[in-house]
């Protein structure tokens, strides 16, 4: 199959992470506004500009990985699937904050190191999910301290 200069990557996926980057945008632009709407509106407004934030982010490096892997064979690593476990725990541990904020930074350095050795299936995703759960958890302890 030949593609076009412009073209990239699996065009399903492709269009599929540019609509996640226009709804993660489209999320901000509705979000920001919002917070100047009183205590509700302000909750709602912090809520989109989180989930706006998280869909634009992924959006653009979803992007950015069919750019990079078009023609590439997928490999993983025993560091990448670790890291996608610890990423993930410190996702659905937000309501144990330190569990939360150890399993982020693991799942981070476990995810650097599977990138470098090749890992682009497991790595990336292992990395998102820590950042994601170390950015929850300080989300939800603010929100705890502010609102209790």
């Amino acid at each position: 199959m030949e593609l076009g200069e412009d073209t990239f990557g699996n065009r399903g996926r492709v269009r599929e992470y540019k609509i996640l980057f226009y709804l993660g945008l489209g999320m901000l632009a509705v979000g920001v506004p919002l917070l100047f709407f009183g205590n509700t509106g302000f909750v709602a407004g912090i809520l989109l500009i989180f989930f706006g934030l998280m869909c634009a982010i992924t959006g653009w490096l979803g992007l950015g990985e069919e750019k990079k892997k078009f023609g590439v064979k997928r490999k993983s690593t025993t560091a990448g699937i670790a890291a996608l476990i610890f990423g993930i725990i410190s996702v659905f541990a937000s309501s144990r904050p330190y569990l939360s904020l150890i399993a982020g930074p693991v799942a981070i350095i476990l995810a650097y190191k599977s990138v470098k050795d090749g890992d682009n299936e497991y790595g990336l995703a292992g990395g998102i999910c820590g950042v994601i759960g170390i950015i929850v958890n300080i989300f939800v302890m603010i929100l705890f301290n502010f609102f209790m």
